[in-house]
């Protein structure tokens, strides 16, 4: 049985949402000023992570898993653009098959550096054996600047390091998401 794609969480709470208080205070508001943001566009986006989360068997053939991951974004644009140096956190869950093939979705809250906020869902699959995940996102909102962002996009990510014990783990990847959004 497979059960370390994702991985295992929640047993480090406080690290993670120390971590996570890190990352939002490093990308937190700053002084530069806020450049208009163009009402739609274009996106290319690295999303290297770290993940913490947990999996468990739930019958003969599958296992589920729940977690967190978090890190910065960076857009391949860079300075100024669309969500560069944005604080990103990610809620997933992964249902693993025997096979070694596993199905992913979760949800993605992205913090700018002057504290607004862009929502997406997301989902996905691993076939067995494949180096990458890939999948499609979906902009659903946000705050301030974000308020009535919609958009498409895919995305794809790979697994760099991995740590478990038990039902629990932790590791990194990267993820790169490319897609356009829209603003009213």
């Amino acid at each position: 049985m497979r059960t370390d794609r994702f991985g295992s969480v929640l047993s480090g709470r406080s690290s993670i949402f120390a971590a996570l208080a890190l990352v939002c205070a490093l990308h937190g508001p700053s002084a530069r000023a806020a450049e208009p943001l163009p009402r739609q566009g274009a996106y290319s986006i690295t999303f290297p992570w770290h993940f913490k989360g947990q999996s468990h068997q739930v019958s003969e053939t599958e296992s589920f898993g729940m977690g967190l991951a978090w890190g910065p974004s960076m857009n391949d644009v860079k300075k100024g653009s669309l969500w560069d140096d944005s604080a990103v956190l990610s809620m997933y869950t992964v249902k693993f098959a025997k096979d070694g093939s596993a199905r992913n979705s979760g949800y993605l809250v992205v913090t700018d550096s002057e504290g607004h906020k862009a929502f997406a869902s997301w989902e996905g699959r691993h076939a067995a054996g494949a180096e990458w995940d890939e999948g499609s996102m979906t902009w659903t909102g946000g705050t301030g600047k974000y308020q009535g962002l919609t958009g498409q996009g895919k995305w794809k990510q790979k697994l760099t390091g991995f740590r478990g014990s038990g039902a629990e783990a932790e590791g990194e990847g990267y993820a790169i998401w490319k897609g356009e959004y829209r603003l009213p």
